[in-house]
């Protein structure tokens, strides 16, 4: 009886720990100062570096009212991360509006990045 209780509670945490997906985030800083502003094409090749962090530290990140903006203030000519999860990629620009496919929000830069780690927990 013991047995099954630890192989049911192995399998429900390894189940958590596996369920929380992690994202890659290619950046550069936005406090940095760039000769020319990046795009969104151009960001993944020129990024300064590649770090991770969890869906839910993300989405803790973006105001509440992600989606419902209609993307005026968004820049995608001024991008300064992409954030890429199992089919979706989420842009942020330098003053952290932030867009995934049409949706718009607004993400704190210096929370953001300081939920960015370096390896995928």
């Amino acid at each position: 009886m013991l047995r099954a209780f630890f192989v049911f509670a192995f399998i429900f945490f390894a189940g958590e720990v596996l369920a929380k997906e992690c994202g890659e985030v290619l950046i550069i800083t936005f406090d940095a100062e760039l000769y020319a502003p990046e795009s969104e094409s151009t960001i993944e090749k020129r990024a300064f570096s590649k770090l991770y962090i969890s869906k839910s530290d993300f989405e803790k990140n973006v105001d509440s009212s992600f989606g419902s903006g209609d993307g005026s203030l968004y820049d995608g000519h001024n991008t300064r991360a992409l954030i890429k999860y199992k089919g979706e990629d989420y842009y942020v620009d330098r003053f952290g509006f932030v867009r995934g496919k049409e949706r718009f929000g607004f993400l704190n830069t210096k929370v953001f990045e300081s939920s960015l780690t370096e390896s995928c927990k």
